[in-house]
C-alpha cells in the first residue's frame, strides 16, 4: 500500500463542481438500440454480426457503445456498417479509450510524480487497477504517460 493520499480517489475541478451520476451496463437489448438507433434515424443500418461484435467488445457500457459508435460511423465506408468496418476500426477504439482514461489527471501532475508512480508501480507494491475488456484492458497503469525527466 501507497501513502495514504494516493489511496484516495480524487476529483478534477468539474468533477468537484459538477454531480456525475454513475452509469452501468446496460441491458443487451438497449445497448444494441443505443448502438443502431440513431444510424437507423439517418437512414443507415449496421449488419447483425457487426452490432453484436461491438456490442459484445464494448460489455454494454454506453460510453464505449459511444465511443465505438463514433469511430465505426466516421470509418465506414457505405451503408450498412458491417464486421469489416467494426474490425477496421477496433485499433482506432482502443486508441481512443487507452488515450483519454488516465489524460486529464496525468495532465495534473508535477514533473516528479510520473517517475514516483512508475517507481511504486515497479515495486509491486502498488495495487493493479484496470477495466477489462476482451482481448485488452484499459487502466491508469497501462496508459500513464511516460515523461522524460528534466
Amino acid at each position: 500500500m501507497g501513502p495514504g493520499w494516493l489511496d484516495k480517489p480524487t476529483k478534477s475541478y468539474s468533477e468537484r463542481l459538477f454531480k456525475f451520476p454513475e452509469i452501468g451496463q446496460l441491458e443487451h437489448d438497449e445497448a444494441r438500440a443505443a448502438l443502431v438507433g440513431p444510424a437507423q434515424e439517418r437512414g443507415v443500418g449496421y449488419a447483425d454480426d457487426a452490432t453484436e461484435a461491438i456490442v459484445t467488445y464494448t460489455d454494454r457500457y454506453p460510453y464505449f457503445l459511444q465511443e465505438y459508435g463514433k469511430i465505426v460511423w466516421d470509418g465506414a465506408y457505405e451503408p450498412p456498417i458491417t464486421l469489416e468496418d467494426v474490425t477496421r476500426a477496433q485499433p482506432v477504439v482502443e486508441q481512443k479509450l487507452d488515450g483519454s482514461f488516465s489524460k486529464v489527471r496525468a495532465d495534473r501532475t508535477t514533473e516528479l510524480e510520473p517517475a514516483y508512480l512508475g517507481a511504486w508501480r515497479t515495486s509491486g507494491r502498488a495495487r493493479k487497477r484496470r477495466w477489462t475488456l476482451p482481448g485488452h484492458s484499459i487502466g491508469p497503469l497501462n496508459s500513464w504517460p511516460q515523461r522524460a525527466p528534466a
